[in-house]
C-alpha cells in the first residue's frame, strides 16, 4: 500500500541521514585528533617563544609562562615561585604579555624574515618608563628583519623613537 511504501522510503532516508552522520562524526573526530596533536607542539613552541620575549621586554623578571587551549595565561611569579593568574599582575605587565604574545604567534606562523608589518596603535600607553625603554630596544632589534608601524599620540614614545638609528618617523 501507499502508507508501506512511504514508510520504507521514510527508513531509507533515515538510514541514509545515519550513515551520513556517522561519517560526519568519524570526520570530526579526526580533526578534533589532529587539532590536539597540533597543540601538542604548538602549545610549548608558543610557551617558549612568548616567554622568551616577555623576558627580554622585562629585563627577564618574567620568562616562565603558560597559555592555555583557551589562551588564558599564568606566569611564574618571580618573588613566591609559582603560577598565577594573569589578574594577578599590574596592566602594565598585561600590556608586556600580550604584545610578548602577539609577537610570539606572529614569529611561529611566519617564516623569519617573511613575518608580515606588525602595526601598533598606543601599545605603550601603560608602561612606565623602565617599560617603555625594554620594549623599544626589543622592537628596534625586531625591525632589523620585521616593519612595525607604530602609531601614537604619546610624545615619550616620539622622543625614544628619535634615539634609534635608522628608524622613521612620520608626523601627521
Amino acid at each position: 500500500t501507499q502508507i508501506e511504501e512511504e514508510i520504507s522510503k521514510i527508513d531509507e532516508e533515515l538510514e541514509y541521514g545515519e550513515k551520513k552522520l556517522k561519517v560526519l562524526d568519524t570526520a570530526l573526530k579526526g580533526l578534533e585528533d589532529a587539532f590536539r596533536e597540533i597543540q601538542k607542539d604548538f602549545g610549548p613552541k608558543l610557551n617558549q617563544k612568548t616567554g622568551a620575549i616577555l623576558s627580554r621586554i622585562t629585563d627577564g623578571k618574567y620568562n616562565d609562562l603558560k597559555i592555555s587551549e583557551d589562551y588564558d595565561i599564568r606566569i611564574t611569579d618571580p618573588t613566591q615561585l609559582e603560577l598565577r593568574e594573569i589578574d594577578y599582575f599590574s596592566n602594565g605587565t598585561w600590556d608586556q604579555i600580550y604584545i610578548a604574545l602577539r609577537l610570539g604567534i606572529a614569529q611561529m606562523i611566519f617564516e623569519k624574515g617573511k613575518s608580515p608589518f606588525i602595526m601598533l596603535d598606543d601599545a605603550f600607553v601603560q608602561y612606565d618608563d623602565i617599560r617603555l625603554g625594554q620594549a623599544w630596544d626589543y622592537l628596534y632589534e625586531y625591525a632589523n628583519e620585521n616593519q612595525i608601524l607604530l602609531f601614537t599620540c604619546q610624545r615619550r614614545d616620539v622622543e625614544k623613537l628619535k634615539q634609534y638609528k635608522n628608524a622613521n618617523l612620520i608626523m601627521l
